[in-house]
């Protein structure tokens, strides 16, 4: 059981004149979708891998071009799994130190995809990112340490018992990694895990999540030591309900600095669904100064909230059943 203490909470009932003025997006968390520059990060993949080439299907990995299909029509890198509990790429066989345009990019269909692995791989260097875009990409224990950021983007995307655990780790005399471990997540059921305790799919050490899309961020374990963004409202795709919405969602807020704050969105279309839902929010940051805004009709609906120390300012748009059992 967890004990609460010094904790002051907030109920701020806006006093919107309708549903259609609750709190935006831009008033959530300080006027930006933390990671919403990754987003444009993966339209830019296709165009600039396209000319890479290389042998056997699991050599992409190398190459950081897992995008379309081999000389024999299958996906790239599909069925490739790490040979060691953890395998760092690219591997000192390539002779690479990072990869080609600082992106190991996965795509559009079917791409980077392990079946019933246990094995990691893991980022040589931090400065590099992964990008997940398409249709079932980095899917089926796709797991990779040392992430420097990271984006899903699509349909089922980062589905399944999928693992980032971000970092910041580079080889002796290379520059420090400067990615700030920004996670978004945008389209159709993307970043989506089994159910559990705890859930099989996992983002950890992750500085700011964003969920956009019908039904993204569900059944997973996350640990921020900054923001947690959703949306129903998606980049790529149409909007849809239960965006960060389960039972078995765990959302961990941890940062070293004791006083550090902490912002959760809760934005999306009012009568489609739920949002922040059922889910559980625990704020574990020594005197956490933490805001949530639940901004969307049955937003909140049966979450559960824990802050160990510190302040916490609860915000629920008036009129929409928002915070209902919160």
């Amino acid at each position: 059981m967890v004990v609460i203490k010094h904790l002051l909470v907030i109920l701020a009932w806006l006093q919107a004149a309708a549903i259609n003025s609750s709190i935006s997006s831009e008033q959530a968390c300080e006027g930006h979708d933390g990671a919403a520059y990754l987003q444009r990060f993966s339209k830019e993949s296709s165009a600039s891998l396209a000319g890479l080439e290389t042998t056997g299907n699991c050599d992409f990995i190398n190459e950081g071009n897992c995008e379309g299909t081999n000389g024999d029509g299958d996906p790239r890198c599909n069925s490739c799994a790490p040979s060691a509990a953890v395998e760092v790429i690219p591997t000192d066989e390539s002779e690479r130190k990072r990869f080609p345009d600082g992106k190991l990019s996965c795509g559009t269909s079917q791409n980077c995809i392990t079946q019933a692995n246990l094995n990691f791989w893991k980022f040589r260097d931090a400065n590099d990112v992964q990008i997940c875009t398409g249709n079932q990409v980095c899917n089926n224990n796709w797991k990779v340490k040392n992430v420097g950021a990271a984006c899903c983007s699509g349909d089922s995307v980062c589905y399944t018992d999928l693992v980032f655990e971000m970092g910041q780790d580079v080889p002796t005399g290379e520059p420090v990694a400067t990615c700030t471990n920004d996670v978004c997540c945008d389209g159709k059921q993307t970043c989506v895990g089994s159910s559990g305790s705890p859930p099989t799919s996992q983002f950890l050490g992750t500085r700011t999540l964003s969920c956009r899309g019908e039904g993204t961020c569900r059944q997973i374990l996350a640990n921020m030591s900054k923001d947690l963004y959703c949306s129903q409202y998606s980049g790529v795709g149409e909007t849809g309900p239960d965006t960060c919405s389960s039972s078995s969602n765990e959302f961990y807020f941890d940062n070293p600095t004791a006083g550090s704050e902490h912002c959760v969105t809760c934005f999306g279309n009012n009568g489609q669904g739920v949002i922040c839902a059922d889910s559980t929010f625990t704020f574990d940051t020594v005197n956490a100064q933490a805001k949530m805004i639940f901004s969307a009709k049955n937003a909140g609906k049966q979450a559960t909230v824990t802050i160990t120390s510190g302040c916490l300012e609860i915000n629920c748009a008036t009129g929409t059943d928002t915070c209902v059992d919160l």
